[in-house]
């Protein structure tokens, strides 16, 4: 079972897995306050608990790491610890009249929902991408490092603007 925690104003997300323990992060998100009302499309970052030496997935425990949690660490951007992901800029569509991502056929239709998500140093590999396929459906794919958890609280965040 997982829950995601989100502030007042729906901008700052953390996920928390209660398999492991009620303080057992699995990430944690921010969504840019400053584009959310204008005609800029929304930035995304994410960050999520380093992976092992044998690229094994743990979650956060806070009681572990001097009770720092991880949206403490993302807020002050210590890096150390943590793996930092952002969206993938759109670029603007001449034809579209919008900002536009290539989902390779998979999003169907333009919402402000739409993003993908990326390493900052490797930005053609998305790791994510969130879509409208239609009026009534969205699409999520995703891949290695993230969990299936991971992607899917991710993905719910952008329901909450």
């Amino acid at each position: 079972m997982a829950e995601i925690k989100t502030n007042f104003m729906g901008r700052q997300h953390q996920f928390i897995d209660d398999v492991h323990g009620p303080s057992a992060e699995i990430g944690v998100l921010f969504w840019n306050t400053k584009s959310t009302f204008t005609d800029k499309p929304r930035k995304v970052a994410v960050a999520l608990p380093k992976l092992t030496a044998a690229n094994q997935f743990t979650p956060w425990i806070a009681d572990e790491h001097n009770r720092t949690t991880m949206l403490t660490l993302a807020e002050r951007k210590q890096f150390g610890q943590l793996e930092f992901y952002r969206n993938k800029p759109p670029r603007w569509n001449e034809r579209l009249g919008c900002y536009s991502l290539n989902y390779h056929g998979r999003a169907k239709m333009i919402s402000v929902k739409n993003f993908q998500l990326i390493r900052p140093a490797a930005a053609d590999d998305v790791l994510l991408q969130f879509g409208k396929f239609n009026d009534e459906k969205f699409i999520l794919d995703f891949q290695y490092p993230l969990t299936p958890l991971q992607a899917f609280c991710i993905g719910l965040t952008a329901f909450e603007y």
